[in-house]
C-alpha cells in the first residue's frame, strides 16, 4: 500500500478547473495565484484592452520635436513565462540594441550550481552583473523591499548607471570661485531599472527589466584582479615603473595611470605614513634611513619657520671629494603642505648628481628677517664640509641662495644661471618701468668714459630686483616721508630748487613739475633695441681671457680689458640711442663691479662646465612628471619616500656607470651629454653646402606658415652669399676666434671639428670610444684628445712588445707577436706541467743561489748575476695602473702649463719630476732608437740594462 497521502487539488476561483498548486501561475512576488493559467491570461487580455481605451496618445508640444515612447515589450502576451537561464540571457542578447521591457520567471537551477554559497542579496547582485555582461548596461544596487505577505520574499531594486535622475549629488563649495570644474559620465533618459524578486522557498527568480532607450555601453574603469596582483607583487618598485610594466603587458584596459598611482600609494602607505602629522612622519622616515642611505642635516630653526634637510650619504661618500661644481634651485607645488623644496645638485663627468634636499616653509607668517638665509646657510655649510673641493656654485637671481654660497663657500666662484639671466633681461626690457636710483657720479669713478651728467629723468625705488642690499650702488634712504608715490617721484630730470633739512630728514623741493602727457613720456626700451641689447649681453657673458678675439691677430685680452670693453660697448650703444633708462638698469643690475663678478665668465681664470641650473630643473622635471604627476596634493612624507626610493636609486645607477662599476668589460652607452656632443660634432663636420641643404629641406618639409618659411629660406640664401671669415683656430689649446665657438655649449665649432677629423682620418665619425673618452677640462686645452694632445699608441701596439709568460715552463716567456709551430707544440705539451708563479720563482732563486757557480770569464755588472739558466720572475703592470699613471701625468702637465704660471715652490717639485722623467724615459727612447744591437752590457746603463 502506498504510504503517501492523497493528492491535494486546488480549485480555480473563476472556473471549475481543479489542479495541483504548483500548476497555478505565480504573481510578481512569487506567490501562487488563485486563478488558473487560462483565466489569468483572459484577465490580462481584458485589462490590456481597458488600458488601451483609457490611454491617451501623447502629442508633441512643439513642432520639430519627437516625444520618447516606450518600446515594444519582449513578451506582450505571456508576461510571466518561465525561462531557463540560458534562454533568459539569449533573449537579452538579441534585444539589447533596442528599447525593451522584460518580465519573466527565471529558473536558477543551472545558475544556482555556481552560486551555492551566496545569499539572496549576493545572488541578486550576481544576476545584475550577468545582465551587465550580456547587455552592456550596468545596474547598480539601490534598495531592498520585503514582501508584505511573507518575510521570505524580497525584491532587490537596481538602476542603470547611466540613467538620468539617479546620479549622486555633488558636494559643492559654498564659494563659487573655490568650486572645481568636474567632468561627469554621459547620462540618458533610459528609465533603466532592474527588479529581482527572490524567495528562500524556491529556485525561481522574478526578473523585471525596463530599458526604454538604447545608449553606449557602460565602460568599467575599476581595478582588475590581474592589475591588482601586479601592483601588489611589485609594490617595492616606483609607481612609474609599475605603470610602464602594465603597459608592456597590455593589461591596462580602461585604467589610468592615476588609478595605479593611487593604489600603489595605498599599498605602500604603511611604509611611508609613520604618523598622522606629515612633518613628523617625514622625519621618522628619514631617521629610519639615517646612517645607511641618508644623513639628516642639523639645522637651527628660528621662530616662524620649519624645515627638513637631508643628504644622500652613499653619494657623498663616493664622489664628495670629486665634486667641483654645484647648482642650487627650488620648486613649489610638490606637497599638500606647500613646503618649498630646495636641492643642491653636483656635476660629475658632465652629469647631474643630487647631493642634498631641504623642505622649508613659513609656519605662521611671522618668521624673523633672515631666518631663511640662516637655514640655507646651514645646509650649504654641511654640503661644503662633505665636498671640500667645490670651485663653482650656480643659482638663479635668488639673493638668499647667492648669499648662502658666497658666505659658506667663499673660495668658490659664484655664477648666475645664463638662461635665467637672459630671461630676466628680456622680461625687464619689455616692462615699461623706470630703473632704480642711478648714480652717474659713482659710475664715472669706475669708468671715466661714463658721462656723470647723463642720467634718466625718472627712477623707481633705490634697489633693483635681484640685487642684495650690500651690493647696491646707492645707499638705502634712512628716513622717508609717506607721501603719494606719484608726487614723491616727479617725472622730470630737473634738479630740486633746494633741499629742506630737519635733523636727519632731507626733503627735496622741486619746482612745480610740468605735466608730461603719457604719449610724450619716453618708453623704457623701444622694441627695436631689445634684441641688440640681449645679444651684446650674450657676448659679454661668454668672453674669456683664454678665448681669442675675432681680429687680425687673434688677440687675448685680460679680464680687466674684457670688463672695460663690455661696459664701453653697452654704454655707448645706449648713449647713442638715447636709452638712459636702459643704461641705468643695466649698470645697476649687471655691470657694476660687484654684479659683473656674479655672471661674467671672464671674472674667473677657469671656465666652468655648468653654464645654467638646468641640471636642477631636469631633476624637478623627473620628480614632478614621473614620480608626482599622478598624485593629487601628495603628503610631505610621501614626497620624501619618493625621493628616497625613486630619485636615489636612479642616481646610484648613474654613478655606478660613471665609476665603471657596471657592465665591466662590456661596451657602455654614451652619457647624455656625450650623445649631444656627438650629434653636434656630426652636424658641424658636414660641409657648408651639406648643412645648408639639410636645413633647407627641413624648412621645406616642416610645418611653417608661408611668411615664416619665406623668412627662413631668405636667411639661408643670405648665409650662402656671405663671405667666409679667417679665424684663428688652435687645436693645441682647443680654441677658435669664431662667434659660434664663443657661445657654444661644448666650446665647439666647425673649424675645430673639421681640423680634428682631417688629422685623425675621420676616426670620430666611426668610433664611439672617441666620445666616451672625452672629458671636459676647465683650462686649455678644454678637451684632451688622443692623437692631438696625448700619444696615439693603441693597445694592440703595446701588446705586440709585451712578453707573455708561457705556463708550464719555469721562467719561460714568448714573444707577444706569437711563436712558431715548434714553440706552440712545446707549449701545448707542457700544459700539464705545474705552473710556477712569480713569487715561487723568486723564492726558488734564493734557495739555489749558493749552488750555482759563476763562470770566470763572464763579465759582471753591478755585482748582479744574470745567468741565462737562472729563472727570472717577470713583473706585470695592469692596464688600470697604466691608465691611472697617464691621468696623473696629464693632470700634472695641465697644472704646470697654466697661463698664469705656477708657484715657485711648486715649480721645484715639477722640476724634480721632469728631471726623473728625462733620465728614465729619455734613456729608454734613445735605447729603442739604436740602429745596432748593444755590443755588451757596457752599452747600457741602469735605466736600460734589463730592457728586452
Amino acid at each position: 500500500m502506498d504510504s503517501a497521502g492523497p493528492e491535494i487539488l486546488v480549485k480555480c476561483t473563476r472556473c471549475t478547473t481543479r489542479q495541483r498548486q504548483e500548476e497555478f501561475p505565480r504573481a510578481q512576488n512569487l506567490n501562487f495565484l488563485k486563478t488558473c493559467a487560462v483565466c489569468t491570461e483572459k484577465l490580462a487580455i481584458q485589462r490590456q484592452r481597458i488600458r488601451e481605451k483609457r490611454k491617451e496618445i501623447p502629442q508633441d508640444r512643439e513642432e520639430g520635436t519627437v516625444s520618447l515612447r516606450k518600446g515594444p515589450k519582449v513578451m506582450d502576451i505571456d508576461r510571466r513565462m518561465q525561462l531557463k537561464w540560458s534562454e533568459f540571457t539569449d533573449l537579452l542578447s538579441e534585444n539589447k540594441a533596442n528599447p525593451f521591457e522584460l518580465d519573466a520567471e527565471v529558473i536558477l537551477e543551472d545558475f544556482a550550481r555556481r552560486t551555492t554559497s551566496m545569499d539572496n542579496r549576493e545572488m541578486a547582485k550576481t544576476i545584475a552583473d550577468e545582465v551587465w555582461k550580456v547587455t552592456g548596461y550596468r545596474f547598480i544596487y539601490k534598495k531592498c523591499e520585503t514582501s508584505r505577505s511573507s518575510d521570505h520574499i524580497k525584491m532587490f531594486v537596481f538602476y542603470c548607471a547611466q540613467t538620468q535622475g539617479e546620479e549622486a549629488k555633488q558636494k559643492l563649495h559654498a564659494n563659487l570661485r573655490e568650486r572645481r570644474a568636474r567632468m561627469t559620465i554621459d547620462r540618458y533618459p533610459c528609465n533603466g531599472y532592474l527588479r529581482i524578486t527572490m524567495s528562500d522557498e524556491t529556485s525561481l527568480a522574478g526578473v523585471r527589466i525596463t530599458h526604454h532607450r538604447s545608449h553606449s555601453a557602460y565602460v568599467d574603469i575599476s581595478m582588475t584582479d590581474e592589475v591588482e596582483t601586479i601592483i601588489s607583487k611589485h609594490a617595492n618598485m616606483p609607481a612609474s615603473k609599475i605603470w610602464e610594466y602594465i603597459i608592456q603587458q597590455k593589461v591596462q584596459g580602461e585604467l589610468t595611470e592615476k588609478q595605479v598611482y593611487a593604489r600603489w600609494a595605498a599599498l605602500n602607505e604603511e611604509r611611508w605614513r609613520l604618523d598622522d602629522d606629515q612633518v613628523k612622519s617625514a622625519e621618522k622616515l628619514l631617521r629610519s634611513k639615517e646612517g645607511h642611505d641618508v644623513d639628516i642635516i642639523p639645522v637651527h630653526l628660528e621662530d616662524g619657520i620649519d624645515a627638513i634637510a637631508f643628504t644622500f650619504k652613499k653619494i657623498l661618500d663616493d664622489v664628495g671629494e670629486d665634486i667641483i661644481e654645484v647648482a642650487m634651485d627650488s620648486t613649489w607645488k610638490t606637497n599638500a603642505l606647500g613646503y618649498e623644496l630646495y636641492a643642491i645638485v653636483g656635476e660629475f663627468n658632465g652629469q647631474a648628481v643630487p647631493l642634498a634636499f631641504c623642505f622649508t616653509a613659513s609656519t605662521n607668517g611671522n618668521a624673523t628677517k633672515g631666518a631663511k638665509d640662516h637655514l640655507l646657510c646651514s645646509v650649504i655649510r654641511y654640503v661644503a664640509k662633505r665636498c671640500p673641493n667645490i670651485q663653482f656654485t650656480l643659482s638663479d637671481k635668488d639673493t638668499t641662495e647667492i648669499n648662502g654660497f658666497r658666505k659658506e663657500i667663499p673660495r668658490a666662484r659664484h655664477q648666475l644661471c645664463y638662461w635665467h639671466a637672459v630671461t630676466y633681461i628680456e622680461e625687464r626690457l619689455a616692462q615699461d618701468k623706470p630703473p632704480a636710483t642711478y648714480s652717474a657720479i659713482r659710475a664715472n669713478k669706475v669708468f671715466d668714459f661714463i658721462d656723470p651728467t647723463w642720467v634718466p629723468g625718472v627712477s623707481s625705488g633705490w634697489l633693483e630686483d635681484g640685487v642684495h642690499e650690500d651690493d647696491a650702488e646707492s645707499s638705502k634712504p634712512c628716513n622717508t616721508i609717506e607721501t603719494d608715490e606719484k608726487k614723491s617721484q616727479p617725472l622730470t630730470c630737473r634738479p630740486p630748487v633746494f633741499i629742506l633739512k630737519t635733523g636727519d630728514l632731507k626733503i627735496p623741493i622741486w619746482p612745480s613739475p610740468p605735466k608730461i602727457p603719457k604719449a610724450e613720456k619716453a618708453p623704457f626700451c623701444p622694441k627695436e633695441h631689445r634684441s641688440t641689447i640681449v645679444d651684446k649681453y650674450r657676448i659679454h657673458f661668454h668672453q674669456h681671457p683664454n678665448i681669442p678675439l675675432d681680429d687680425d691677430c687673434g688677440s687675448l685680452l685680460t679680464a680687466e680689458e674684457i670688463y672695460r670693453g663690455a661696459v664701453s660697448d653697452m654704454y655707448h650703444y645706449c648713449f647713442e640711442n638715447d636709452l638712459s633708462q636702459v643704461w641705468a638698469y643695466m649698470w645697476n643690475r649687471w655691470y657694476t663691479p660687484k654684479q659683473w663678478a656674479l655672471w661674467a665668465r671672464s671674472a674667473c681664470e677657469a671656465i666652468s662646465r655648468l653654464k645654467t641650473t638646468m641640471i636642477v630643473e631636469s631633476l624637478w622635471k623627473h620628480l614632478k612628471r614621473r614620480d608626482l604627476a599622478q598624485f593629487n596634493r601628495p603628503r610631505l612624507d610621501l614626497v620624501t619616500h619618493l625621493v628616497l626610493n625613486g630619485v636615489l636609486p636612479r642616481v646610484q645607477q648613474t654613478l655606478a656607470s660613471i665609476l665603471d662599476r657596471r657592465r665591466v668589460g662590456r661596451p657602455k652607452a654614451l652619457a647624455p651629454w656625450q650623445t649631444d656632443f656627438r650629434q653636434e660634432w656630426k652636424e658641424l663636420g658636414l660641409s657648408d653646402e651639406e648643412r645648408l641643404t639639410k636645413r633647407e629641406l627641413a624648412i621645406l618639409k616642416g610645418d611653417f606658415k608661408a611668411n615664416r618659411r619665406k623668412e627662413l629660406l631668405l636667411q639661408i640664401q643670405q648665409e650662402e652669399q656671405r663671405k667666409h671669415g679667417n679665424y684663428h683656430t688652435n687645436l693645441e689649446t682647443w680654441t677658435c676666434s669664431c662667434p659660434a665657438y664663443l657661445i657654444s655649449r661644448f666650446l665647439l665649432c666647425k673649424h675645430l671639428v673639421r681640423l680634428t677629423n682631417d688629422k685623425l682620418q675621420n676616426k670620430p665619425l666611426t668610433d664611439l670610444r672617441f666620445f666616451q673618452e672625452l672629458h671636459r677640462s676647465r683650462h686649455p686645452p678644454f678637451y684632451s684628445i688622443r692623437g692631438i694632445h696625448t700619444s696615439d699608441a693603441s693597445e694592440s701596439e703595446d701588446a705586440s712588445v709585451e712578453k707573455i709568460l708561457v705556463l708550464g715552463r719555469r721562467g719561460g716567456t714568448a714573444d707577444g707577436a706569437g711563436s712558431n709551430e715548434g714553440e706552440e707544440s712545446e707549449s701545448i705539451s707542457a700544459l700539464s706541467a705545474p705552473v710556477i708563479r712569480a713569487e715561487n720563482a723568486v723564492t726558488e732563486e734564493k734557495q739555489n743561489e749558493g749552488e750555482q757557480k759563476k763562470p770566470e770569464n763572464e763579465d759582471s755588472h753591478d755585482d748582479m748575476d744574470i745567468s741565462n739558466d737562472e729563472p727570472i720572475a717577470r713583473v706585470f703592470y695592469s692596464d688600470a695602473r697604466h691608465q691611472h699613471a697617464k691621468r696623473c701625468l696629464d693632470a700634472m702637465i695641465g697644472a704646470a702649463s697654466s697661463s698664469s704660471g705656477v708657484h715657485p715652490k711648486m715649480a721645484v717639485v715639477f722640476d724634480k719630476i721632469y728631471d726623473l722623467l728625462d733620465s728614465v724615459g729619455g734613456d729608454i727612447m734613445r735605447h729603442k732608437r739604436r740602429r745596432t744591437s748593444p755590443r755588451t752590457w757596457k752599452d747600457s746603463n741602469s735605466n736600460t740594462l734589463y730592457l728586452d
